[in-house]
């Protein structure tokens, strides 16, 4: 009976043999009113001088008069070494899934390159106090969701991110283009803005973050030409060195005709020939009039510019031009007597002479 309640009561481990006998001697003497043995081994009453009062000690003697705890198949759980607390052997299983699920699912949610509880969370199983047992939502709430909580889940994880940068809309005159058109020479295109970032998160509160690339694509910025022109100041429409007229607007005695435009000559076949204001490619042929190879384009307004005698084309009906743009090359075609460019300009279908409209 002695060694089940030491072994039951005295800080819930057994005491070794010596000890038992020793305080089962103890208490033998006290209740056998002082007994002694003789050298002889005969039994002899001790005299009053020699009896001698046993005193048990008082933690003892009141594990005496407590009854047997009850006991079963539980888990000790321990937080970095240091016991936390008793649960069931039934809620144990449903402990560490509730563990590994947290974590599991943190992982999942960032698609963590890494994830760790800050705390080593360690269980031994036994039979232990089932009065020291706690639920299993305890056991929960405590570790993971009180104010004083002893785990943490650190989370790292990549984040990448695009960020769009507005091109911008710049504005420039144009002599090229007439007054009051515009003309966007260039599209707008956004820039960009990519990052990669290593995120570190502590219960799901970013605690801090790594830049590993930060790359930046400048945008591109829309052009428009407000156009300055008017149909009074037209550029020259032959390229190289510009040549020079070699016959007029109007009347000409050596053949007795009227001239409807001028002939510029003076450079070498297949020369750029420009168009001379912004407009619309109405005509783009080989005329059968002894004109050649023409082009006429339609300004708006009623005017209207030719171009004949040329060695190529290279714009067709349609196609939209600005003053400058190349519509084909200087040449000798239809009725022509050597390489120029027979230039006309037409005011709501009338003739007029090209010097009052050239710069």
């Amino acid at each position: 009976m002695l060694g089940k309640l030491f072994k039951d009561r005295v800080n819930d481990k057994g005491i070794n043999s010596v000890m038992l006998c020793s305080v089962g001697a103890m208490c033998a003497g006290f209740l056998m009113n002082s007994l002694s043995v003789s050298a002889t081994g005969e039994v002899q009453q001790a005299s009053a001088e020699e009896t001698r009062q046993v005193v048990i000690p008082e933690t003892i003697y009141a594990s005496f008069r407590q009854e047997p705890k009850e006991r079963a198949d539980g888990t000790k759980i321990f937080v970095d070494g240091e016991y936390y607390c008793t649960i069931s052997a039934d809620d144990a299983p449903l402990f560490d899934a509730y563990v590994a699920g947290k974590l599991n699912d943190v992982v999942m949610s960032h698609s963590a390159v890494q994830a760790a509880y800050n705390c080593s969370i360690e269980s031994v199983d036994g039979r232990y106090l089932e009065s020291d047992f706690i639920t299993l939502d305890e056991a929960v709430y405590g570790l993971f969701e009180s104010e004083d909580k002893l785990a943490s889940i650190t989370v790292s994880y990549v984040e990448e991110t695009s960020e769009a940068i507005p091109f911008e809309t710049v504005e420039q005159s144009s002599p090229l283009l007439p007054k009051g058109q515009s003309y966007i020479e260039q599209d707008g295109i956004d820039g960009k803005r990519d990052t990669v970032t290593l995120v570190t998160e502590i219960d799901g509160v970013r605690a801090s973050q790594k830049t590993l690339k930060d790359e930046i694509t400048k945008p591109t910025d829309k052009i428009v030409l407000n156009g300055t022109a008017s149909f009074s100041k037209l550029m020259w429409p032959v390229g190289g060195s510009g040549g020079y007229v070699s016959s007029g607007f109007g009347y000409r005695d050596f053949d007795d005709s009227f001239h409807k435009g001028i002939d510029i000559a003076g450079v070498p076949q297949g020369t750029d020939i420009y168009a001379v204001y912004a407009g619309t490619v109405i005509r783009s042929e080989t005329n059968q009039n002894g004109y050649g190879e023409f082009v006429v384009v339609d300004h708006g307004n009623g005017y209207h510019t030719a171009y004949a005698h040329m060695s190529f084309r290279n714009v067709q009906v349609g196609d939209k031009v600005l003053a400058g743009d190349s519509i084909g090359g200087i040449g000798t075609t239809g009725q022509s007597t050597g390489v120029h460019l027979h230039f006309e300009v037409r005011c709501g279908g009338d003739f007029a002479n090209p010097f009052d409209f050239l710069a």
